[in-house]
């Protein structure tokens, strides 16, 4: 697994059982996609590691905060990130990371790199409407129906039933 060295978990060396890692984070995380809409942030990344012999799971746990841009002010503001996410980790002869939440790796691999988990678990977190938190209870987001009629119908008196005459002449047939 490429990616920055500060990430890397040495998996190779350790036991089976519970084993705990933190790591900081910071703008540099999110420059590793060109394409990201997060350029700054930064927080901790817990990582409890449980390892039996077949499998590893890794717990995230993420706390911290990314720098967003408001899509009704444009205004910059820090959006708080406190998130737990789980990958598990199965052994196997090639690597397959097809699966969110399973991936394959192969038996000889030495040292998983978590870098590129943390930016996308990160990137998840972001909502699709990024507002300005004192632009959140403005209540502009309310929709207000209004139904209006420029004709002026006179109602018409239910009592009344208009019969269409061929049901008309199909009732004096029953008696």
């Amino acid at each position: 697994m490429r990616g920055n060295k500060k990430y890397n978990i040495n998996i190779f060396g350790l036991k089976s059982g519970s084993h705990s890692f933190d790591f900081e984070y910071d703008d540099e995380l999110f420059s590793i996609d060109e394409f990201s809409e997060v350029e700054k942030g930064s927080g901790v990344c817990n990582v409890h590691l449980e390892r039996t012999e077949t499998f590893i799971t890794l717990n995230f746990k993420i706390v911290g905060s990314v720098g967003l841009i408001c899509d009704r002010s444009l205004e910059p503001f820090d959006f708080a990130i406190d998130l737990e996410n789980k990958l598990i980790l199965k052994y196997g002869e090639e690597l397959d990371e097809s699966d969110d939440e399973i991936w394959i790796i192969p038996d000889t691999t030495q040292i998983f790199n978590i870098e590129r988990n943390i930016f996308e678990f990160i990137n998840v977190a972001i909502p699709m409407k990024r507002l300005h938190p004192d632009l959140e209870d403005d209540g502009s987001d309310e929709i207000t129906l209004v139904y209006s009629s420029e004709v002026n119908e006179e109602p018409k008196d239910e009592t009344e039933e208009t019969v269409d005459p061929r049901w008309a002449a199909l009732k004096n047939l029953k008696k």
